[in-house]
Order: structure tokens, then C-alpha cells, then sequence
């Protein structure tokens, strides 16, 4: 049997285990990233908690370019899925 290399290993946890989240902090995050995402819209990003953001962009959901904050394809995902949720709860 051939041994994984670190890359692979790390390609198979799970992002969360790999930001050093809870189950329950990566719920509260799900369900607030559309707010987040409203925000950046507006430039608000000043709207944020510090630990929010230090959180989404350790989870791949938003990305630092330019100085700025921009949610990442990854994060538009996870936000298209939490407003269907939404919608059809």
C-alpha cells in the first residue's frame, strides 16, 4: 500500500478540522455569511468582527486582494447554498 504525501493528507480533511473549527462556530459562519457577503457588496467590511474574518479566510471563503476582501468562489458557493436554505425553509 503506497503512503500518502502531507499534500494528499491535507487535501482530505476536512476544512473545518483544518481552520481548528467547532462544528457549531462553521454553523454560526454558514448562516452569517450572506451578511457578509452583503457587506463587501457595500464596502462595509469595517462591519466585520476581526475574528469573523479571520475565520472565513482560514475556511477559503473569503480572500485577501488588494487590500481588500473579496469572497472567493468557494464562499459564493457556500452562500448560494445558504440562501436556499433560507428560502425554502
Amino acid at each position: 500500500m503506497r503512503r500518502r504525501k502531507p499534500q494528499e493528507e491535507l487535501a482530505l480533511t476536512p476544512v473545518r478540522v483544518r481552520a481548528g473549527l467547532a462544528q457549531g462556530r462553521l454553523d454560526s459562519l454558514r448562516a452569517a455569511l450572506p451578511g457578509a457577503a452583503a457587506f463587501l457588496k457595500r464596502r462595509r467590511a469595517d462591519l466585520l468582527k476581526p475574528d469573523e474574518i479571520a475565520d472565513y479566510v482560514a475556511l477559503d471563503w473569503l480572500s485577501w486582494e488588494g487590500g481588500g476582501l473579496k469572497l472567493t468562489a468557494t464562499g459564493e458557493n457556500i452562500c448560494a447554498q445558504s440562501l436556499r436554505a433560507c428560502s425554502a425553509a
